[in-house]
């Protein structure tokens, strides 16, 4: 698998910097694409993983209530997984996940059902 192409923050060809010439929060520091929950973290699901060696079986604690210190535990792959690089023509996030949605195909009944094995041979 070839690894993802890291983005020329120094030029910014793409204009993606903000005008104080800061990475911008909804921008993976490494590829430079956009993502859902990009004020958790500084990198994309794809970059993430390319990056960090066989670590899928950690756990990250994420905080919840910072004045109660409470939180829940998660799997680093869960974690990761929920940052989806979106297309930069998608607008909001939003956009995105109704984008996703249409997309899904609806599930199909089943045409016959049997309870035997014989019940396959009788079929038309």
């Amino acid at each position: 698998m070839t690894p993802t192409p890291t983005y020329d923050w120094i030029n910014d060809p793409k204009g993606y910097k903000t005008t104080a010439g800061a990475i911008p929060d909804n921008r993976c520091f490494h590829c430079g694409s956009r993502f859902i929950g990009a004020k958790f973290a500084a990198f994309c699901n794809i970059c993430d993983n390319e990056m960090t060696p066989d670590s899928d079986d950690a756990t990250i604690f994420v905080v919840t209530d910072k004045a109660n210190k409470q939180g829940y535990l998660i799997s680093r792959r869960e974690y990761v997984a929920n940052r989806i690089r979106i297309p930069d023509d998608i607008k909001t996030e939003e956009e995105y996940k109704k984008k996703l949605q249409a997309m899904e195909e609806p599930e199909q009944p089943m045409k016959a059902t049997f309870t035997r094995a014989d019940d396959l041979l009788d079929m038309d």
